[in-house]
């Protein structure tokens, strides 16, 4: 029988030791699904003009989409690279983590949640570790939480070079999309300028067969035109 498995994934190493356990329990038939959650909460007031403030919020959270995506990219690419040949399902949500992750369990009918638990001071502990508190209370689903390291150590060096690659593979999909998108406008004009041209055409025949009309002179019934 297959399972759903969610792995909760953000850059710290406890997320790393979460996505190895969840790969060691991975069955054939099983699917792998992994979430992160983005930080919308960016705060770029600092007595900015609104207008400028508005812009650098809008540019913040780009950079934080993007970075997400590079990371899930990064994680599914692992997978793979694992040998793993099962499907990989990814998602990234915005909001309260807790809520994000407790609500895809109950859509996707996850089987196991498996999450890390950062291993901060007691302080950050306790806000962070929130998130794995409510989850465990709120979640309809098993949930694993990770405390210590599990598996092979990352590579950073290697781990900043799939980021890399990762990112030079978004912005290649952020081309192919507007190469797309232009294409289709293209398109579109294309058709617009053939319906307007097909219409002037329609037009231009109605004018001529009306001219023609007119000078045609009207007969008598004697057959003699009339002036």
């Amino acid at each position: 029988m297959s399972r759903n498995i969610l792995v909760a994934i953000d850059d710290s190493e406890n997320s790393e030791w979460a996505f190895n356990f969840a790969i060691s329990i991975m069955k054939k038939e099983d699917t792998l699904h992994l979430i992160t959650v983005r930080n919308e909460d960016v705060n770029t007031s600092f007595g900015l003009t609104s207008a400028y403030a508005y812009d650098l919020m809008v540019k913040a959270r780009e950079q934080e989409r993007h970075r997400c995506r590079a990371l899930l990219r990064r994680f599914a690419r692992k997978a793979h690279n694992y040998g793993m040949d099962h499907p990989v399902k990814l998602t990234m949500g915005a909001g309260h983590i807790g809520d994000i992750i407790c609500g895809y369990c109950k859509e996707e009918k996850v089987d196991f949640l498996i999450m890390g638990r950062r291993g901060m001071g007691t302080v950050k502990r306790l806000f962070l570790g929130s998130n794995s508190k409510y989850c465990i209370e709120e979640a309809d689903t098993n949930v694993i939480v990770i405390k210590h390291p599990y598996g092979p150590p990352e590579v950073h060096e290697s781990k900043l070079k799939e980021v890399i690659d990762a990112e030079e593979e978004e912005r290649k999909w952020r081309i192919e999309e507007y190469q797309k998108k232009l294409e289709k406008e293209a398109k579109e004009r294309e058709a617009e300028s053939k319906k307007d041209l097909e219409l002037v055409k329609k037009m231009e025949e109605e004018e001529r067969l009306r001219r023609e009309s007119d000078d045609v002179p009207t007969r008598s019934i004697s057959g003699r035109a009339n002036d």
